[in-house]
C-alpha cells in the first residue's frame, strides 16, 4: 500500500525514531503496516475503531473491495 510507503518516509524524514500509533478507521491498516515493518519503532497502538481484518468490513465497501480485487473494472457511478 502506498499510502503506509509514504507516511513510514514521513516519519524518517521527519527524524521520528520512536513513536505511538493511533489509528482509525481506514487509516488503520496504514499504521499496521508501518508497526509490523518497524515494530522496534512504536512505543505504543492506539485504535479506535480501526479494523485488521476484512471480515470487519460492512456491506457499504462492498464497490471499494470490488475495485481493489480489479481497478480495470470499476467505473464511477457518479454523473
Amino acid at each position: 500500500m502506498h499510502l503506509a510507503d509514504v507516511i513510514d518516509r514521513w516519519t524518517e524524514v521527519v527524524g521520528l525514531d520512536s513513536f505511538a500509533l493511533y489509528v482509525f478507521d481506514y487509516g488503520a491498516p496504514v499504521g499496521f503496516r508501518i508497526a509490523a515493518r518497524h515494530p522496534e519503532r512504536i512505543t505504543a497502538i492506539i485504535s479506535q475503531n480501526g479494523n485488521a481484518y476484512t471480515e470487519g468490513l460492512s456491506d457499504g465497501w462492498n464497490p471499494v473491495q470490488a475495485y481493489w480485487k480489479d481497478p480495470s473494472t470499476c467505473s464511477s457511478t457518479t454523473p
